[in-house]
């Protein structure tokens, strides 16, 4: 959000940081053009060339980013970081399902009762509609566009996933359900480290 958790971590002892997004907004670079501890570094945070691109780092933060993750897909977005990263501060919306989960392969009735997107029933069956279809600044097909809720990640998988990454879990809180009507979705947060 307008690299808020990067300007406040500088504001907290952190020497540097690091803003990534597929689209940096004015205010972030306004922001950053002032703050001479800030690089910025904008494109497919998934492509393997954008990562090896990056700077080694102490920490990522990964806020509402996970869910999204296909192609590639949030473990293997992990994996790609995990060379760069010390420590993963995640905060993610967690589902209390069987097994992480594909979310639109349960169909739309499922997906709009099942997840915040049902808020907007016509822009959800607008997608599954053109699921095939190719979003053109993207160039990939809709199912697979990060503009939709695409996971239900469950705690166990990704704690499993992030130790055979071989980091460490050194923190996990669960803030609570997202409503009282989606309480099978979890606000948890995690800090990851390497042994």
């Amino acid at each position: 959000m307008n690299g808020g958790y990067a300007f406040h971590a500088l504001e907290n002892g952190v020497e540097h940081a690091a803003i990534l997004d597929g689209h940096i907004t004015g205010l972030t670079r306004t922001r950053a053009a002032a703050e001479p501890r800030t690089s910025l570094h904008e494109g497919n945070l998934g492509d393997q060339a954008f990562i090896d691109a990056l700077p080694s780092c102490n920490a990522a933060i990964l806020y509402d980013v996970l869910l999204h993750q296909v192609d590639p897909n949030w473990d293997e977005f992990l994996r790609r970081y995990a060379g760069k990263v010390d420590r993963f501060i995640i905060f993610n919306e967690d589902f209390a399902l069987p097994q992480t989960t594909r979310l639109y392969t349960r169909g739309a009735e499922w997906y709009m009762t099942n997840t915040p997107e049902g808020s907007d029933q016509a822009r959800v069956l607008k997608w599954y509609r053109e699921h095939n279809e190719t979003v053109p600044w993207l160039g990939r097909p809709w199912r697979d566009a990060h503009h939709f809720w695409q996971w239900g990640i469950t705690p166990d998988d990704l704690m499993d996933w992030m130790r055979k990454l071989g980091f460490r879990l050194n923190w996990f809180n669960d803030f609570g359900p997202w409503s009282d009507h989606l309480r099978h979705i979890r606000f948890d947060g995690y800090l990851f480290s390497r042994p």
